[in-house]
């Protein structure tokens, strides 16, 4: 004789919420996630798809920009996935673009070219001593500067920090001979 063998279904479906993803920035691997199991049978393992053996922590971090599949099991072992993506700024860039060398002391210009990063952005040149805000990628101007070496300093909304090092000639002084 045969019995029949019913198998309950669980209350609801095994399923994945996403609770948070943060981007990575600074071209550092400074992305995370956090997921949580749902439905099935409970006590939940976690697994990316590039490791082996799950897990019951369901914090991801230290990732870099890219996608990442992530598996849910559940203690009967039904599982589901899905993948998440870890976004990324393009990288934060600063360069020197143009200049007008100084003729008489302090009326050199020099001309910035800031890019990628998220804004806005702080300019500096000179160790924080004269900035400027800039809110959209673009061009910047520092008038006013003597001849010299300047260091450009920009930093992002995120904190991502570039670097450059420019100068304004001394050439094109005025000269005075007595």
């Amino acid at each position: 004789t045969s019995e029949k063998i019913e198998v309950p279904a669980p209350p609801s479906p095994l399923q994945i919420e996403i609770v948070s993803v943060k981007d990575a920035l600074c071209n550092a691997r400074l992305g995370s996630f956090q997921i949580k199991g749902s439905g099935g049978w409970g006590d939940y393992t976690y697994r990316l798809a590039t490791h082996t053996g799950t897990t019951s922590i369901s914090n991801y971090e230290e990732l870099s920009a890219g996608s990442y599949k992530v598996f849910v099991q559940d203690k009967l072992g039904a599982s589901v996935s899905t993948l998440i993506e870890i976004g990324e700024p393009g990288k934060l860039e600063v360069k020197a673009t143009d200049h007008i060398d100084p003729t008489c002391g302090n009326n050199g210009t020099l001309k910035l070219e800031v890019s990628g990063g998220a804004e806005p952005y702080k300019v500096s040149i000179d160790n924080w001593l004269s900035s400027k805000i800039l809110d959209l990628p673009g061009l910047v101007e520092f008038e006013g500067k003597a001849a010299g070496g300047y260091s450009v300093k920009v930093e992002d909304k995120n904190g991502c920090e570039a670097l450059a090092i420019t100068d304004l000639s001394a050439s094109s002084l005025l000269k005075i001979d007595r």
